[in-house]
């Protein structure tokens, strides 16, 4: 239970692969008090709480489901008798709300009367680059940026364990982009790293524009690794794996970034590359090379991120300000 509320989640069904999205759908499914239904399954609000005898006080929309079902058809789905228990009600987006999405959007919340917005934490438009101030965009809307978070369910196979058997110096999979994009430094940071392990033998699993195959293989090679790279998204936010990878006992290396600035803190919980690379050779050979270091790093950020980024005090966060 939180804050006293009875809260519904509106989704879609768990994806194999996009663990920010599960996350929700994880801590809601396993929490008093709230209730997670699968649009896949219907759109009648009121029909479903009837079934299930729930009475939301507040009500949280995925965004991340709008892919499927409000932009193909220009915001015209409709979720029936949404306001049947005078909920308040929430969009939450799991993704960049990228320029040629903000019409659906707002045709989206005026059709269904949602005043509350929560949006991933851009600091910049992926397409143009340009500064983007969101709250002057949706002006009229209860509007407030957002980070990702986790929930340890999403990931079972380390949710009962403390030790993780270390086979791998340095992990990543994600998108890389292409040269002049914002992501492109994640394929710079890649590269420098494979010349480095030429001369001093480091083991790295590195997929360029790939994900695992599964949330269990991700989650493996993430605990299995030493350090866990991230830099920022297109958008200039945080990605959704800077917080899953402290609570697999990894340590995080990123490359100086704005959305970094009020989250890590270097040689404490995370080690930050410069954004020209110059001290990853050192930092990368003094880390892999002094256990108590790396070990100190890891159990700081697995105390903190415990106990400030998990999906229950994301919602705490988004209830403080509706």
């Amino acid at each position: 239970m939180i804050n006293g509320k009875n809260i519904l989640l509106i989704s879609a069904k768990r994806h194999e692969t996009i663990t920010y999205k599960n996350s929700y759908i994880d801590f809601f499914s396993r929490t008093k008090n709230l209730m997670y239904m699968n649009v896949d399954d219907g759109n009648c609000v009121k029909t479903f709480c009837d079934k299930k005898l729930f009475r939301p006080d507040i009500i949280l929309i995925d965004h991340h489901f709008a892919n499927d079902y409000i932009f193909p058809t220009n915001g015209k789905f409709t979720l029936k008798q949404i306001h049947f228990n005078n909920s308040k009600i929430i969009l939450h987006s799991h993704k960049e709300f990228m320029r040629h999405t903000w019409n659906s959007i707002k045709f989206f919340c005026n059709s269904h009367r949602i005043k509350n917005i929560f949006y991933i934490n851009c600091f910049y438009e992926e397409e143009t680059k340009k500064p983007i101030d969101f709250k002057k965009v949706f002006s009229g809307y209860n509007c407030h940026p957002l980070d990702y978070g986790f929930d340890i369910a999403t990931f079972p196979d380390i949710q009962y364990k403390n030790v993780f058997e270390k086979t791998h110096d340095v992990v990543f999979a994600g998108v890389v982009g292409r040269p002049n994009d914002t992501i492109y430094a994640r394929n710079e940071l890649i590269s420098k790293i494979e010349k480095l392990s030429n001369n001093h033998g480091y083991k790295n699993i590195f997929l360029r524009d790939k994900r695992f195959a599964s949330v269990k293989e991700y989650s493996k090679a993430m605990s299995n690794s030493k350090i866990c790279l991230d830099t920022q998204t297109a958008g200039g936010h945080a990605a959704a794996r800077l917080w899953e990878i402290p609570l697999h006992k990894s340590a995080l290396m990123v490359v100086e970034a704005q959305c970094y600035k009020n989250i890590l803190n270097d040689g404490v919980n995370s080690i930050i590359i410069k954004k020209d690379l110059s001290d990853l050779e050192e930092k990368l050979s003094y880390y892999l090379n002094n256990d108590s270091a790396l070990q100190k790093i890891i159990d700081t950020a697995y105390v903190e991120f415990l106990k400030k980024h998990t999906i229950e005090q994301r919602i705490r966060h988004m209830l403080e300000r509706v």
